[in-house]
């Protein structure tokens, strides 16, 4: 079975820490929370485990999902849920609405064009599902191949979360020197998208970031709580998120 793109997760994650932690810094930010917040937090002893696949991806191994049938989501870590338990990520709670599967193909730190070429890896190798949804992360983020790996280069690149890679800094900042080509190459990277995927099956697209959906004129998904992180967004956030798809999407 021929795998999807490895995610940047299976290089950055802390196996050891698994299943309740992805690294050494997710588990002393909960510890420091949870002191300070104290016994009236909602996450202060609610279980959270990162049950992931041998891709490490946030779902069923791939030769168990009937894809023909299911809703597949694509998007960086708000989708794959970082600080959440599963059942509060955006995936199972539109689950839980449309009865239907909810496939979660995010992943941590990834870029537009990841998720771009995640979906044409997926009609490669397991066809068309019933929809496709694409939740742009930040458009100013970008990718770089190398033989054995996904480079992931965001605003962190050249710090501790990518081993002080000052390559990755750079092309980081060439890349979104002008704002103009960053924006202009995503605008044409989610057109080839649509068009792509809207002719074969349904295609939703949307945002929870604000310049992205602006940039698109699509919908957008304002934070509404936190995560145990206080970096991702929290349940409520994607309580509304999947009732706002539910409500312009023939998804059952």
């Amino acid at each position: 079975m021929y795998k999807l793109l490895n995610g940047p997760l299976a290089e950055n994650c802390n196996q050891n820490l698994l299943p309740e932690y992805l690294s050494i810094q997710e588990k002393k930010d909960f510890v420091k929370n949870k002191k300070q917040l104290g016994s009236e937090w909602n996450y202060y002893d609610k279980e959270l485990s990162y049950k992931l696949n041998s891709n490490f991806y946030r779902d069923d191994e791939w030769n168990n999902i009937d894809w023909k049938e299911s809703i597949v989501v694509f998007g960086c870590s708000h989708v794959f849920g970082e600080g959440l338990p599963v059942e509060e990520t955006i995936c199972r709670q539109l689950q839980n609405i449309v009865k239907r599967p909810v496939i979660n193909l995010g992943q941590s730190g990834t870029s537009t064009i990841f998720s771009w070429h995640n979906s044409i890896r997926l009609f490669e190798n397991f066809g068309v599902p019933h929809t496709v949804i694409q939740l742009w992360t930040d458009y100013g983020r970008l990718l770089y191949y190398t033989d054995d790996k996904i480079n992931r280069i965001g605003p962190w690149s050249g710090s501790h979360w990518d081993n002080y890679n000052n390559d990755m800094k750079t092309l980081y900042k060439i890349w979104n020197k002008n704002i103009v080509h960053a924006q202009q190459f995503f605008k044409f990277e989610a057109l080839a998208c649509e068009s792509f995927w809207s002719s074969k099956t349904n295609y939703y697209q949307a945002s929870y970031f604000e310049d992205t959906a602006n940039l698109l004129q699509c919908d957008f998904f304002p934070k509404l709580d936190d995560a145990r992180d206080f970096i991702h967004f929290g349940s409520l956030t994607h309580k509304n998120a999947a009732e706002i798809i539910n409500e312009n999407c023939n998804l059952r």
